[in-house]
């Protein structure tokens, strides 16, 4: 989902996060608090992607699903345990990143060369 300045919340804060479950109503007041602990819990490296999300009271296996990632570069990512399910991961990296049978990419926006990458794989169903 991209936020246009015609949309009813205008445009969002730089480095937030929109999340697009259209079920939420608090959407852009709380993925502007996740970002901001997101960025706090990168700096905290090494740890897995999922890791990170537990860490800062994030669960990988809900919270990612139906936002808008475009552009962050999760290569070299360990992202085994995070459900990205209608997510937009365009420009995310994701065939550079650690994937298993526990990441899930179900109806996400990928890149064609990501795309190609998990379809290759057995273990994503898109």
């Amino acid at each position: 989902m991209v936020f246009r300045s015609s949309d009813p919340f205008g445009p969002l804060p730089s480095g937030a996060i929109a999340q697009t479950d259209p079920h939420s109503l608090s959407h852009i007041s709380l993925t502007v608090e996740v970002a901001a602990r997101a960025e706090k819990i990168i700096a905290a490296r090494p740890m897995s992607f999922a890791e990170m999300a537990r860490l800062g009271d994030l669960d990988p296996l809900t919270d990612f699903r139906g936002l808008t990632l475009a552009g962050i570069d999760l290569a070299g990512e360990d992202l085994r345990g995070v459900d990205f399910s209608r997510a937009d991961l365009r420009g995310c990296n994701i065939r550079r990143a650690t994937v298993d049978a526990t990441t899930r990419f179900d109806g996400a926006r990928l890149d064609e060369e990501d795309a190609r990458f998990l379809a290759r794989s057995v273990i994503v169903s898109l």
